[in-house]
């Protein structure tokens, strides 16, 4: 598969021009989507975007205890009152899963500045302290005018994974069986929804290992179909519960890899 991914290098440094700019070059806290193994996928890449860019941070948890106990304390707020929030990106803002637009709605008042990395966005805040990145430039848009485009934050690893497998031949399927699932990997005795076997926090080569393990991948899991675009796999991506994969195709593989094809069930 050939890819045109350096393309997307000029994104991710109007991304991290924008976040030095809002923290005037100082530690930023950053609060990855809490989630599946998908949005490890996107932790990992924002820690490495935030090392090769020079972007100081502080990592804190996305656990709705932890913040309400330690919103209350004084030193706390004081610490906040003068950093730049990077809420992390994901899909958690629509009505099936609504947590980061609950999140920020909840705790952006507390930061001097918060930035909301890209994210497929049906919830956006009409405020002055929050920056909006989407990872489309088609529904996203329309739902939040304001929001700036970058793509997913998981294609920043387009040259810092590599394939290792040599051509098996084999096909994997690679469906949901959450609450945005269409229940159509009910029809598939092999079907593995990976994403679940892991959260943000877990490691993620053994994800780009099983990836790898297939020549073939049909999904309807983002970050699986990412992952096997930049492991040069040949990708049946379907169009899933809502807008998103689509309009990340459009946005983000169409144009940019050779060997992805967005399907219907």
């Amino acid at each position: 598969m050939r890819m045109r991914t350096h393309v997307m290098s000029e994104n991710y440094t109007a991304l991290a021009s924008k976040i030095l700019e809002l923290s005037c070059d100082k530690t930023v806290i950053y609060v990855p989507n809490g989630g599946n193994w998908g949005d490890g996928i996107i932790r990992e890449a924002t820690l490495r975007f935030f090392d090769d860019f020079s972007i100081g941070y502080h990592e804190l948890p996305f656990i709705n205890s932890f913040w309400k106990e330690y919103i209350k304390m004084p030193l706390m707020r004081e610490y906040l009152s003068n950093k730049v929030l990077e809420f992390g990106g994901g899909g958690a803002w629509y009505p099936v899963f609504s947590s980061g637009y609950n999140f920020i709605r909840h705790y952006h008042k507390f930061f001097k500045h918060t930035v909301v990395l890209p994210s497929t966005l049906m919830f956006c805040l009409d405020s002055a302290d929050v920056t909006f990145f989407c990872r489309d430039l088609y529904e996203s848009k329309q739902y939040c005018s304001q929001a700036f485009f970058c793509h997913d934050m998981a294609f920043y690893l387009f040259d810092k994974i590599t394939s290792e497998n040599l051509s098996t031949g084999q096909t994997g399927y690679f469906f949901r069986t959450d609450r945005e699932s269409l229940g159509k990997q009910n029809y598939i005795a092999l079907n593995m929804d990976i994403s679940l076997w892991g959260n943000e926090i877990t490691p993620i080569a053994p994800f780009i290992k099983k990836i790898d393990e297939f020549d073939i991948i049909h999904t309807d899991r983002l970050h699986v179909a990412i992952l096997a675009c930049l492991l040069h796999k040949r990708v049946h991506f379907y169009k899933g519960g809502y807008f998103k994969n689509e309009a990340v195709f459009r946005s983000s593989m169409r144009d940019y890899f050779d060997d992805v094809f967005m399907k219907k069930y």
